[in-house]
C-alpha cells in the first residue's frame, strides 16, 4: 500500500524584519494578534500547507487550541484580512485563509517532492509572470 501524500511542511520561513502590515496589527493588538498571526501561519502549512479552510466550527476550536478568546480571534482576523495579509477576496467566496505569499513559499519548500497539487480555485499566483515548477499540478 502505497504511502499518502504529504501535503503539510514541517516547517516554515518566519522574516526577520516584520512587514509593514504585521507591524499595524501588532501595534493595534499587542502580542495577541502577533501570535494569532504566527499561530495561523503554523496552522496553514502545518496542516494542508498552502491554505486553511475556515468556518464557525473551526475557529471555535483554534481559540481554544491557543487560549484565546473566539472574540479577540475574530477582531485580529479581520485586521489580517483587511491589511492583505490573508487574501480577502478568497476568504469571502471560499472561506479559506492564503496568500500569494504562503503560496510562493509552500511550492519553494515542496521542490523536492516529486507532486504536489494545488487548487485552481484557490490559486493567487500569477502564472504568466511566475511559471509554476513541474512538480506542481494545478487541479
Amino acid at each position: 500500500m502505497a504511502r499518502p501524500k504529504k501535503e503539510a511542511l514541517d516547517y516554515f520561513p518566519l522574516d526577520c524584519a516584520d512587514s509593514t502590515p504585521v507591524n499595524l496589527v501588532t501595534a493595534k493588538y499587542g502580542p495577541p494578534g502577533y501570535y494569532v498571526y504566527i499561530k495561523l501561519h503554523q496552522k496553514i502549512f502545518g496542516e494542508k500547507g498552502y491554505y486553511l479552510e475556515w468556518n464557525d466550527d473551526v475557529k471555535i476550536l483554534f481559540a481554544r487550541e491557543i487560549n484565546i478568546n473566539p472574540s479577540l480571534l475574530q477582531d485580529v482576523l479581520t485586521e489580517l484580512l483587511n491589511r492583505g495579509i490573508f487574501n480577502s477576496t478568497l476568504f469571502t467566496k471560499h472561506s479559506v485563509l492564503t496568500s500569494e505569499l504562503i503560496q510562493k513559499i509552500y511550492i519553494d519548500a515542496t521542490s523536492k517532492r516529486t507532486k504536489v497539487s494545488i487548487r485552481k480555485d484557490y490559486m493567487l499566483i500569477n502564472t504568466i509572470d511566475n511559471p509554476i515548477p513541474s512538480h506542481i499540478t494545478i487541479t
